[in-house]
């Protein structure tokens, strides 16, 4: 029989949708992991028989962080000095930032 599903719990404020015919899950606004970082959405499958036939399952929905700081360098200038005899591959400085964001974009 033909397959219809739908959203029957945990879509507060309807920030979710779902294909009728397909079941893709769909998020409708942008999230924000800071407001809520996992929903728990509970998906009805129904075979359309008679007598009907469903099922329950339930999605988690995970939001990840948004890559939202840029690297900085430990520095504002670096200063080097070489001798004009300096060997090919002398090493001169070493420049060195972090990211903010690095506990979650690695």
């Amino acid at each position: 029989g033909k397959l219809s599903y739908q959203i029957t719990g945990g879509n507060t404020n309807t920030l979710f949708s779902i294909n009728n015919s397909t079941g893709q899950v769909s998020v409708s606004p942008p999230l924000s992991r800071r407001t809520q970082a996992i929903y728990s959405l509970v998906v009805n499958v129904a075979d359309g028989g008679s007598p009907s036939r469903t099922l329950d399952v339930t999605v988690l929905v995970e939001v990840t962080g948004a890559n939202q700081n840029p690297p900085t360098f430990s520095q504002t200038v670096y200063t080097a000095t070489v001798a004009e005899n300096a060997s090919a591959g002398s090493e001169l400085v070493n420049v060195t930032a972090t990211d903010p964001d690095a506990d979650e974009f690695g």
